[in-house]
Parts: C-alpha cells; sequence; structure tokens
C-alpha cells in the first residue's frame, strides 16, 4: 500500500515538474534587429545597379505620415540599423542598444525602452502582444514618448523562443513636439534571444526532490 502510494506520488512530482511541451517567449528575452534590406521605388531602375542609394528599406524602419494621407509612402520610411544589443523585454534599453543612429528631418536620433515591456499575451504558437508604454523616440535633442498607441504585434517564424526569427509592428500617434499628431508606424525584424521557455519554479524542483528521499527511506526500511 506504501510502495503505491509512493510511486504515486513520483508520478505527479514528475508530471509537475516537467517543462511545458509548448514553449513561449520569455518575459526576459531580447529581439535583436537583423540586417537591413531594400527594394527599388518604382521607375528608379533594378535594384541594386540603378537605385541603390535610392533603395526603399524594409527589414527594419519607421515612417511618419508627414503629408497626412492616411498611407505610408516609400519616401516616408526611414530606414533602421540594427544597435548593439537589441529590445531587452526585461530592462530598460539605452541609447545605441536597440539601433544605430538614424537621421530625419536633418535631426539625428535613435530609438530607447524607458522600462521593461511587457508581454500582455502569447498563444505559444508565435503569436504575441506586447505592451509598449515606455517606448521612446530620441531625436533632434529631445525625447517623444512613443509608448501610448495600441500593443505591438509580434509574429514568430515556430513559436518565438530563443533562436526563432520575429517580425514586430506597432503604430502610435505622435503626443507632442514638432510632429504632434502625426501617425507613425514601426516595422523590425530579426531574432529572439534569450531563455526558450519559462523556467519551473524551484519549489516544484525541491518538491519532486523530497519525494524521491522518501523513496531511498523507504527502500532502508525494507532492507532492515
Amino acid at each position: 500500500m506504501k510502495k503505491t502510494l509512493i510511486f504515486a506520488a513520483i508520478a505527479t512530482a514528475g508530471m509537475i515538474a516537467a517543462p511545458s511541451a509548448q514553449a513561449a517567449m520569455a518575459t526576459d528575452a531580447v529581439l535583436t534587429l537583423g540586417p537591413q534590406d531594400g527594394f527599388c521605388d518604382f521607375g528608379l531602375g533594378t535594384y541594386p545597379d540603378a537605385c541603390v542609394v535610392a533603395a526603399i528599406p524594409s527589414a527594419n524602419y519607421f515612417a511618419m505620415d508627414n503629408d497626412g494621407s492616411g498611407e505610408w509612402e516609400n519616401s516616408e520610411r526611414v530606414g533602421i540599423e540594427a544597435g548593439t544589443g537589441g529590445i531587452n523585454l526585461a530592462a530598460a534599453s539605452p541609447a545605441g542598444q536597440i539601433d544605430s543612429v538614424w537621421n530625419f528631418f536633418g535631426g539625428d536620433g535613435w530609438h530607447t525602452t524607458k522600462n521593461a515591456l511587457s508581454i500582455t499575451s502569447d498563444n505559444g504558437a508565435g503569436n504575441v502582444t506586447l505592451g509598449m508604454a515606455g517606448w521612446n523616440v530620441f531625436w533632434n535633442g529631445g525625447d517623444i514618448d512613443m509608448g501610448q498607441g495600441a500593443d505591438a504585434i509580434v509574429t514568430c517564424g515556430v513559436d518565438c523562443a530563443d533562436g526563432d526569427s520575429f517580425t514586430l509592428d506597432y503604430n502610435a500617434v505622435v503626443p507632442s513636439g514638432a510632429f504632434i499628431g502625426v501617425a507613425y508606424v514601426l516595422h523590425l525584424s530579426g531574432t529572439v534571444g534569450g531563455p526558450s521557455a519559462i523556467p519551473v519554479p524551484a519549489a516544484v524542483w525541491l518538491f519532486g526532490s523530497g519525494l524521491l528521499g522518501l523513496v531511498g527511506v523507504a527502500r532502508r526500511r525494507k532492507v532492515a
């Protein structure tokens, strides 16, 4: 009877302690931007021979609806090159970590985060929404709070685990400064880094270890 109870408890502990088979984006993941890509605008020739300089960024960029047309013309895109680290979901990302310096209307700028970004939903199958409160644009000598839009949509190749590819799309409206009221869109792509799954709490592992200890005690009693 006692032996049956012990083995049943061990089996239960094994099911509790086993990591989830469905991987998810870790809360401390780092989204690292991939290399820039580009394409030719209509009428400029065949890339790359005729329009290397005028190539339109397609892998990583932000765009501003400067003419208020409600559309994102190719001429409104500003290419983004990868910084030194990427977007750290668990902590603030300082200047130079997400992207390198870009130039917009004669002023230098870059993106930062003022705090950790939160995962608001994750279906474990490559679809994640990300709260962007704290997303910031530094441009022309000042900070602009761009974290007031709806959640960003992150789409991954498989499950958003470590090493998976991702694209991130986000929309907001400039809340202040020279471009107040202008629509802003962000498109990023690259690789997810960090732990591949949410870690199992230490208490669960300790519970399993304790049960194994009980088995050892029971065996010693039987031998005695």
